[in-house]
């Protein structure tokens, strides 16, 4: 019988925190899913491990994939292409599941109305830590139908989330594979928000830990800039291809700072390279008159600041290495 649900779990050297993933998935308390692996090149002695799950007494399917490494990006493309399941979980190799966590996420697509469901893209869920607390904002009413767009700037919605999609969607919103190292989601969940809704609840589903060096939480973070720019600053950019006069209008702050940020990130890239643009002319009117303030985040991204002036940065959004 064909899965409802893919798991779908990304790993690259991760065979010290798979096994908490791996107990939380045989506590669950829905049956009918897959559990998908891709493997992107470790060499840590994953794929033993995993074979040995695959052998024990589940009763349900774990399917382990290995490809040489090519980044994150590229395999949740091959996760998505290989899924099996009509509902799509992306689950990081070092987080948990909450027990009803699937059992959750399906009376959240069971609560939208079917007539309605062809134009929702996901339902998504809370995380906690490991201690039980919230990790990031609540949604400011329960459920919320809102796109990731109105997430991110009217309700201004901050945190880790974790969602259920649609397999089929995800199929045509696929990263792109031609930019190098790490690419942010918003590349994905934004232009799907132009077409599709979310519907949020303040349920529980994930515990997400902390405990583990990721692309995100890097030891050498200005290192990890000049790797990782390209997809920042295409990220920039579909971010200012989302802002409207009326959002201008609501919050110039936060708008003219997204437009900073594009000018600042864009300067780790060699101008050759600085091929990803805003498409509307208004973001990139904007995008030049915030280019100073680039420069200056700029520069002090190689300073040494003070701990007092990089927590006080911290407050409006700015972080440094």
């Amino acid at each position: 019988m064909m899965p409802s649900i893919t798991l779908f779990t990304p790993t690259y050297n991760r065979a010290h925190t798979l096994p908490r993933l791996y107990q939380s998935i045989c506590r669950q308390t829905l049956r009918n899913f897959e559990w998908l692996i891709v493997d992107d090149g470790s060499t840590d002695g994953t794929q033993a491990l995993v074979e040995q799950w695959q052998s024990a007494d589940n009763d349900f399917p774990i399917r382990y994939i290995w490809q040489p490494n090519q980044h994150k990006k590229v395999a949740f493309n091959r996760g998505v292409r290989e899924a099996r399941g009509k509902w799509f979980v992306p689950i990081d190799s070092d987080d948990e599941l909450l027990p009803d966590a699937l059992e959750q996420f399906m009376r959240m697509w069971q609560s939208i109305p079917e007539a309605e469901v062809d134009r929702y893209c996901a339902v998504v869920g809370l995380c906690v830590d490991a201690h039980g607390a919230v990790v990031g904002d609540r949604f400011p009413s329960e459920p919320l139908d809102a796109t990731a767009i109105e997430q991110w700037f009217d309700h201004r919605i901050r945190g880790e989330k974790l969602g259920c999609l649609r397999t089929d969607v995800l199929r045509s919103y696929l990263f792109p594979e031609d930019i190098p190292n790490y690419v942010p989601e918003s590349v994905v969940w934004f232009p799907m928000a132009q077409r599709y809704t979310q519907r949020c609840f303040n349920v529980p589903v994930r515990i997400y830990h902390r405990d583990v060096e990721s692309v995100t939480q890097p030891v050498n973070a200005l290192r990890a800039k000049y790797q990782n720019a390209e997809g920042a600053v295409l990220s920039y950019a579909e971010v200012l291809n989302c802002v409207t006069w009326a959002r201008c209008l609501k919050s110039p702050l936060r708008v003219a700072f997204l437009a900073v940020q594009y000018g600042r990130w864009a300067l780790y890239l060699p101008k050759a390279k600085r091929r990803h643009k805003p498409a509307r002319i208004g973001a990139r009117v904007l995008a030049g008159v915030m280019r100073p303030l680039g420069w200056v985040l700029y520069g002090l991204d190689h300073l040494r600041l003070t701990s007092r002036v990089r927590d006080g940065l911290a407050r409006f959004g700015v972080r440094f290495h």
